[in-house]
């Protein structure tokens, strides 16, 4: 919430109050501004102050950057400027492709080259501050920067480099044909004038003048229609006195911009320290749509969020925040009621090519959407270039052209992404139509992809550790012998019975989750008939959750864990009065606050799995023995296999793995009441990888009769 101290009681209503700082002090006779809120309610006063407040920060922000540096160009300025040049490049660009004439792939491809080799100039020029070089490299660059005081020819020559090297990686797009970008969307200095952004989610009666309208510049509140301001909210007094700077614009222009948040019944500046109402004002919710068309996406982004909580995982309302925060910044931010199926699948075209990892990788990292696709749209183009490079130098044989092809393009975003995407925006849109805001059938409900088309069958959506693989990694030096903590993947004569050694022997011998197994604490272990189990439970705190109601179970503890010294290592927690059974697995913080928009925050909990994930990645790397989508997860995969195998009955498979019973019928849904721990603790004894564990916890090759072969071929392997 906004801060109270710039709020005071007036009679029945709230006004905003916030002082000048000192070093503006003096361009005033009153140093302080006063706006009523126009509302009784400490709430909904807080909110709309809390406008203000981010306005006049803005604002003072803005005219201080001026003072310190000396310059008389705005950003706005800068922007308006830029986008100018932005768009004679490319249009000059366009008209000249037009014009040539017929081409080949390959001259569209060397016309690609140039541009990205004119590029790298460009980024040097950017990395070294060498503005020198822009008349060099754009020669109508001169001209901008004549007579131009040296900060504001520096200001506007580094934005001018930042425009061309953005214009070079479109014009690389364009010359494969790629014309997606939108070029209006981009500014140098895209916060020059962030009041547009605030307003749009003020109260829809509160109007904004031009003196302050500026595009949205927030990526994840998406973009609106480019600005055509006529006095830039900074802009600097013409030929101002001695002794007084550019910070004079701040007297002009605050009040307007900070009364321009509020009703436009509000009174003045004058009249608000005046008023004071007899009676309480009754607050009305305005009827007038904020723009042409209605509220727009992100009008309702934050009463959707907030409608989701205590509905929903908030993991899933995290899910849910980015894919709606995707539709705005791909498709744009449409009034709500306009959205049509065709602005639906063209977004969904735009996710498709979406690098996969776009938010991970180095050259996507940061960078916006359709920026990032048109990066993975040059790098694909290369390939074919590289790939044959790499023939030249014998580094990958001819006949394998086609696959290397493939295999290093940029991945994309697949179809089953893409609907898990389309699902948060189905639940935007069942909400929008809910708070009565749409008609009609829901636009996202067409637009799936059929599930036939999104790959894998369940039972082939996740890699599967074989058998032989959990067995090589058993003994492997971690569980056989290690040199040390440090160097747990290089054999040495050390046995490190921690967290580590213990998670992974739980994990591979039980049919848990990651999280259900990391999240255990001591007390979770326990003996019920005879038979000592893993009790898979939720605690009252909320820091033990689980995934549905039917995981919670009792799981027997597998013979080779009793063998190896798990319940004294258990005995020993407990002496020293430690709760979790992994105590370095345990996250600092059960949960931490997650800013989903600027008014709404959730808190999401903390996992417990995601550092043993880490360092048994680490270890399987160190072994080279990592593959990409063989996870923890895939170990229960593994187990359900290996029982199933065993012919052991599939209701008691279910219960050890926490799955709903889905056969039987009426008599096992009904009737059934569970196997014993003594059949439960048979069936998990069933879990063999041909290993066995001596007094000191080294794990060791066990010999039967029915593996022989198999560990024969093991023992040859090493």
């Amino acid at each position: 919430m906004a801060s109270l101290t710039h709020l005071a009681r007036r009679g029945a209503t709230y006004v905003w109050r916030r002082t000048l700082p000192k070093a503006f002090a003096g361009f005033r006779k009153i140093p302080d501004y006063r706006i009523s809120t126009r509302s009784p309610h400490l709430r909904e006063a807080a909110r709309r102050a809390r406008r203000l407040d981010v306005a006049f920060d803005a604002i003072v922000e803005s005219v201080g950057i001026m003072m310190a540096s000396g310059l008389t160009l705005s950003f706005e300025d800068v922007n308006g400027i830029v986008r100018a040049a932005l768009q004679r490049v490319l249009d000059e660009a366009e008209a000249a492709r037009a014009i040539a004439g017929p081409r080949s792939a390959e001259d569209a491809r060397t016309a690609a080259a140039a541009h990205g080799a004119r590029r790298t100039a460009l980024r040097r020029a950017l990395v070294t501050n060498d503005l020198g070089a822009l008349p060099t490299l754009w020669p109508a660059a001169a001209a901008l920067l004549t007579d131009r005081a040296p900060q504001d020819a520096a200001l506007l020559g580094r934005a001018l480099l930042r425009a061309l090297e953005r214009a070079c990686l479109i014009e690389a797009a364009r010359e494969d044909g790629a014309y997606d970008d939108d070029i209006l969307h981009w500014l140098p200095y895209p916060s020059a004038a962030p009041v547009t952004t605030l307003a749009a989610s003020c109260n829809p009666a509160y109007a904004l003048p031009t003196t302050l309208a500026s595009t949205r510049s927030d990526p994840l509140l998406g973009s609106g229609a480019p600005p055509a301001p006529t006095v830039p909210f900074c802009a600097p007094v013409a030929a101002p006195p001695p002794g007084r700077s550019g910070v004079s614009a701040m007297a002009t222009h605050a009040p307007a911009a900070a009364a321009s948040l509020m009703p436009a019944s509000a009174p003045t500046l004058a009249e608000s320290s005046a008023v004071v109402p007899e009676k309480p004002v009754a607050m009305t919710t305005p009827s007038t749509p904020m723009t042409p068309g209605g509220l727009r996406v992100s009008d309702l982004l934050d009463g959707f969020l907030l409608h989701l909580t205590g509905r929903v995982h908030p993991e899933t309302i995290v899910d849910y925040r980015q894919s709606v925060g995707l539709f705005i910044e791909l498709a744009g931010d449409r009034p709500v009621a306009g959205v049509r199926l065709d602005h639906v699948l063209e977004f969904r075209d735009h996710l498709r090519k979406l690098p996969a990892k776009y938010g991970q990788r180095r050259e996507f990292k940061g960078k916006p959407l359709r920026e990032a696709i048109a990066i993975a749209d040059v790098l694909d183009d290369s390939v074919g270039q590289r790939v044959d490079e790499s023939i030249a130098r014998g580094e990958t044989p001819a006949a394998n052209r086609m696959y290397a092809v493939g295999e290093a393009r940029v991945p994309r975003l697949s179809m089953k992404a893409a609907n898990k995407h389309l699902t948060g925006l189905k639940a935007f849109f069942d909400y929008a139509s809910s708070a009565g805001h749409t008609t009609g059938d829901n636009p996202i409900a067409k637009a799936f992809y059929a599930k036939k088309l999104t790959g894998k069958k369940a039972k082939d959506e996740r890699e599967s550790w074989q058998p032989d693989a959990v067995r090589a990694v058993l003994l492997s030096p971690a569980w056989t012998g290690c040199r040390s903590a440090a160097e747990r993947a290089e054999p040495g004569p050390n046995i490190i019975q921690d967290d580590f050694y213990w998670a992974w022997l739980v994990l591979t011998h039980h049919p848990l989750r990651l999280e259900e197994a990391c999240q255990l604490m001591v007390r979770n272990i326990v003996r019920k008939d005879g038979v000592w189990c893993l009790h898979i439970a939720e605690d009252e705190q909320g820091n033990q959750q689980l995934k549905t109601e039917n995981a919670t179970r009792l799981v027997p503890i597998h013979r080779l864990l009793l063998e190896a010294g798990f319940l004294s290592r258990v005995e020993q927690l407990r002496r020293e009065g430690v709760r979790a059974l992994f105590p370095s697995f345990q996250p600092t913080t059960a949960s931490r606050a997650k800013q989903l928009t600027e008014n709404v925050s959730i808190d999401v909990r903390q996992r417990f799995g995601r550092q043993f994930y880490k360092k048994i990645v680490a270890y399987l790397q160190d072994l080279d023995q990592h593959q990409e989508g063989r996870v923890n997860h895939s170990l229960r995969h593994t187990i359900d296999t290996m029982l199933h195998n065993e012919d052991v009955a599939s209701v008691r498979i279910a219960e050890l793995l926490g799955h709903q019973r889905m056969t039987g019928g009426e008599t096992t849904n009904r009737y059934y009441k569970g196997a014993t721990l003594a059949k439960l603790k048979e069936a998990v004894d069933r879990i063999d990888y041909g290993v066995a564990v001596d007094a000191d916890g080294r794990l060791t090759i066990h010999i039967e009769a029915e593996n022989r072969n198999t560990v024969v071929r093991l023992e040859r392997r090493h």
